[in-house]
Order: structure tokens, then C-alpha cells, then sequence
């Protein structure tokens, strides 16, 4: 019996056939991300892009993301599967102009309006994700399709080491949309088994402006997040040009980084999902944010792409762990209550950081020095930590008043 079947014991066959397909849709996106991701920053530079369309490279997942709330009103969170897969497809859709598109500009142009359409979906897939999968079963279902993400991204990435040079990146990149268009094509046959309570088909502004000002835990979970998440987006583009520029990284390089990445990412979704089922979200990500903390000290220290491999090992739990915490920690703060409000302002705050921080790293090189930018790094990454643990803190102060007031005598 192979390890996926194994995690479908006990389940329901609705619950089962949702898993099959979410499984499917996940080793097609694990094969479109795994060709594109680790090589987009790297490609961009190798074309002729500045530091700063890098930097705006870097940006561009992140901006439509600070209009995530008004997406979510564009999305129809009764149908929430539907909407994931017209707006994911309409985004892979808008790569294979690249092949059209052959330049630099319609280069920059087409992954900004890319990116763009990929931050329409991610309220929308958390509402998808309670509404496919009762809660207890999540986590580990969840990770077992990142498993299987992790190793289509993991043959992908080894894919992109050989034919990225002689087809080119834009044939490539534009071959592995079609790979991504198949995974919308997938997910849309998942089906709702657990009823998903919706006052209105849509959502507004304001039930995203009265979660934020109300629920004071979320609101200290989610500064700290963003803080830690700051200083590791304006990073972005520097250690890019500093791979390229001062490392001379080649592309076979970038490849087995990523390699590595997706195998760590295999084995800590395997993990993680089901540390989160017996033990919450909340503990993990305070785990994660500080093992962290290794990659701005191995910067620092390198002056050659080998200890690079340790960077692509914690980017690879890094990964897994934030993909799979921040959708968890989401739901865990939203309790009973619609989760759609609580991801938008998850993706919005990531949008503002992620606009801003990776225009601010070149900026801040160019004053500091790559040692001393690495250093800032390392600083903020430890101010993220200790907010964290304030956040479990007041988690547990919380908890003990709770239990204070409802026992007995």
C-alpha cells in the first residue's frame, strides 16, 4: 500500500475522492511552481533586468495582495472551489504569452499580471479547504498533497536545471503553465462535505476592518508575522543578486537548491501536518521562526555557493512549514466564524510587506554592503521571534483564565 492510500483510512469517500483530486491538482502545480519558482529572479537577471526590476520581480506576488479584501468580494465564497480554479487558471492562462512575447519587457510585464490574477484565489481556497476536508483529518490530509506537490516540484526543478538553457526561459516557462492550467482543471472537481456557514455569497471591506480591530489574539499573531515576514521578503532580491553578481551561481546550481528545497519540503509537509493536528499551529510557527534565523548567518559567512546548500535545505521547511501554519493559524483564530475575513487580512498584510520590503533591499545595500544587510536581516528576524513568543504567551495566559472561569469551585 503506497503512503498516499495510507492516509485515506477511516475517511469517507466523499472525503477520499476529494483527496484524490485535490492530490492530482497538486502534483500538476508541484511540476507548473517547481519549473518557474526557483528560476524566475535568476532568469530575469540573466536576460538584461536592473537591481530594481528585480527588486519589482521580487515584488510582484505580493501586490495584489494588498487588495485582497476587494478581491474577496470578486470571488463568490459559496462556490468557493469554482472561483479557485477560474482565477488560478486565468493567471497560468496569461504565461503562455511568453512564447508570443519573446523580451525583456513582456517579460516583466506578463509575470506582474500574473501575479496579480494568483492573488485573487487564496481566500477563497481557505474557505475551499474547510469545506473539503472535516476538521482533525485536515493537517495530515493537507500534508500528504503537499507530498505529493513537493516531489512533482522536486522532478521539475531538476527538469529546469536541463532544458532552461538550451530551450530558453521563455519557452520553458511557457511549457510548464500548461501543467498549471491542468491543476485548476483538477481541483474544480472537488466537492463541499462539510458545510461552510456564509452570511452572504460575498464579502465586504468591513467584516475585514471589524475581525482586524476585534480579535485581539489574531491581531498580535499576525504583526508578529508580519515583522518576521518583512525582513525575509526585502531579502529576496539581494540574495539573488548576490548569487548572480558575487557567486557566480550557475544554473545547475539553482536547480540542485531547489532539489534539495522540494525533498525538505516532501519530508516536513510528511511532518508537519500531523505535529499540527495533535499540537496546533501556534507552536510550529514559533519553531520555524527561529530556524529561520540560519539563513541571513549563512550569507553572511559565504563566499561560495556551496553552503548555499544549507539555505536551500531550511528554505525547503521554511516552505512547508508557512504554507501549512499560516493557513492552519487562520483557521485556528477563526474558530466557528467565517475564515475567508480572517485569510484576507493574512493576504493583505503579506501584500504590503511584500510590496514594499523587496523594493527596500537593494536600497539598503547599496548603503550597507552586502555584510552589513545580511546583519539587519538577522536583527529583524529576531525581533519577529520574540513577538512570536509573546503571541504564545498570551495564548496560554488566555487559555488558563478560560479554564480559571469555567471550573468548578
Amino acid at each position: 500500500m503506497s503512503r498516499f492510500d495510507g492516509v485515506t483510512f477511516g475517511l469517507t469517500p466523499q472525503v477520499k475522492r476529494n483527496y484524490y483530486w485535490d492530490l492530482a491538482a497538486a502534483i500538476a502545480c508541484g511540476v507548473f511552481l517547481g519549473a518557474i519558482n526557483p528560476f524566475i529572479l535568476v532568469q530575469a537577471r540573466r536576460i538584461g533586468c536592473s537591481p530594481h526590476e528585480i527588486a519589482l520581480l521580487a515584488a510582484a506576488p505580493f501586490i495584489g495582495m494588498i487588495f485582497s479584501g476587494f478581491w474577496t468580494g470578486l470571488t463568490d465564497l459559496s462556490r468557493p472551489v469554482r472561483s479557485v480554479s477560474l482565477w488560478d487558471g486565468l493567471a497560468r492562462l496569461v504565461l503562455l504569452l511568453l512564447v508570443l512575447l519573446p523580451n525583456k519587457s513582456s517579460f516583466i510585464v506578463i509575470f506582474l499580471f500574473y501575479y496579480l490574477l494568483t492573488t485573487i484565489s487564496p481566500p477563497a481556497y481557505a474557505t475551499a479547504m474547510r469545506a473539503a476536508y472535516p476538521d482533525g483529518t485536515r493537517g495530515r490530509l493537507m500534508g500528504a498533497v503537499r507530498v505529493g506537490s513537493s516531489l512533482a516540484a522536486l522532478l521539475a526543478a531538476w527538469a529546469g536545471g536541463v532544458l532552461l538553457t538550451p530551450w530558453g526561459p521563455y519557452r520553458f516557462f511557457a511549457f510548464s503553465a500548461i501543467f498549471g492550467l491542468l491543476s485548476s482543471i483538477f481541483f474544480r472537481q472537488v466537492r463541499e462535505v462539510v458545510p461552510v456557514e456564509t452570511v452572504q455569497k460575498r464579502m465586504k471591506w468591513r467584516e475585514t476592518l471589524n475581525v482586524f480591530r476585534g480579535d485581539h489574539a489574531f491581531r498580535q499573531y499576525i504583526i508578529a508575522f508580519f515583522v518576521f515576514g518583512f525582513s525575509n521578503i526585502m531579502a529576496v532580491p539581494v540574495y539573488v543578486l548576490y548569487q548572480v553578481d558575487k557567486l557566480q551561481i550557475t544554473n545547475e546550481f539553482v536547480s540542485l537548491m531547489a532539489f534539495i528545497a522540494s525533498l525538505m519540503s516532501l519530508a516536513f509537509y510528511y511532518i508537519g501536518g500531523r505535529f499540527m493536528d495533535r499540537k496546533g499551529p501556534v507552536k510550529i510557527t514559533m519553531v520555524l521562526y527561529a530556524f529561520n534565523m540560519i539563513i541571513p548567518l549563512v550569507y553572511l559567512l559565504s563566499r561560495s555557493v556551496w553552503p548555499l546548500i544549507i539555505v536551500a535545505a531550511v528554505t525547503g521547511v521554511m516552505n512547508a512549514g508557512l504554507d501549512l501554519s499560516a493557513l492552519a493559524n487562520t483557521m485556528h483564530y477563526a474558530g466557528k466564524k467565517s475564515v475567508a475575513p480572517y485569510f484576507a487580512i493574512h493576504i493583505t498584510l503579506l501584500g504590503v510587506r511584500g510590496t514594499l520590503a523587496p523594493l527596500l533591499g537593494p536600497f539598503l545595500v547599496g548603503h550597507l554592503s552586502y555584510p552589513g544587510f545580511f546583519l539587519v536581516v538577522f536583527i529583524i528576524n529576531g525581533i519577529g521571534l520574540w513577538m512570536a513568543t509573546r503571541v504564545l504567551r498570551y495564548k496560554q495566559m488566555k487559555q488558563a483564565d478560560e479554564i480559571g472561569l469555567t471550573s468548578p469551585g
